[in-house]
């Protein structure tokens, strides 16, 4: 029988060292990523789902832009409203005398003027015992009448206007184009013999020009003497 030779310690590592080289080595990094290119079917739906919400977002702040300019103009629309109608209320609240000049000289009122005011008063003027005659043709245009007018021979004046808005007695006086304040009615004025007077329904009045008429006033203007 055959012995077989021994092998020596080189021969020994030689082949250990090349059959340990010989053995497969795992090959990890193709396969994870062999791994993460297949996806399972609930990745699927997720990434489909996520998708959608992408695409839905891209076009969701324009919309939000869109509905905000118009919200916006709504908004600057609304306030513009309000401002102009507090403008309104504050101007017919707070009017003075005196402001009324031009509306009543620029405004004509005819039979189909919608009225926001209308109403009459009773004037009497009296100087130095003499009545003074306000005609029936007062405030009356060619084309019309002011907004300050009278048809009748017994002092009756009519307060007419397509606003609604405050009038004192001295926008009468504006259409009549004559002075009146505290001391003087026409040309004529108080002094040490003679006094102005005025009475709203029998009461002694010390407004006299800046006094706001009021629907159904008696008013009497007298320059008398002391």
């Amino acid at each position: 029988m055959l012995r077989k030779k021994p092998k020596s310690p080189q021969i020994e590592g030689l082949l250990h060292q090349d059959s340990f080289s010989s053995k497969p080595v795992p090959k990890t990094f193709s396969l994870s990523k062999s791994s993460d290119s297949r996806s399972s079917p609930s990745q699927n739906s997720m990434q489909s789902l996520k998708t959608r919400l992408l695409n839905k977002i891209s076009h969701f702040p324009a919309k939000i832009l869109y509905l905000s300019k118009i919200q916006i103009a709504s908004i600057l629309i609304a306030a513009i409203i309000i401002l102009l109608g507090i403008l309104y209320i504050f101007k017919y609240q707070f009017a003075r005398p005196g402001d009324n000049s031009q509306l009543i000289k620029d405004t004509i009122i005819t039979n189909n003027t919608e009225l926001a005011v209308d109403m009459t008063f009773n004037l009497t003027i009296i100087i130095l015992g003499q009545p003074q005659a306000i005609p029936n043709t007062f405030g009356q245009v060619d084309n019309g009448r002011m907004i300050i007018n009278s048809s009748t021979d017994d002092g009756t004046i009519r307060v007419q206007s397509p606003t609604q808005r405050k009038f004192f007695l001295t926008d009468f006086f504006t259409v009549w184009e004559a002075p009146f304040n505290q001391r003087c009615i026409f040309s004529r004025c108080a002094d040490d013999k003679r006094q102005l007077v005025m009475y709203v329904n029998g009461e002694p009045n010390q407004e006299y020009e800046k006094y706001q008429l009021q629907d159904g006033d008696d008013i009497r203007i007298i320059l008398e003497k002391r």
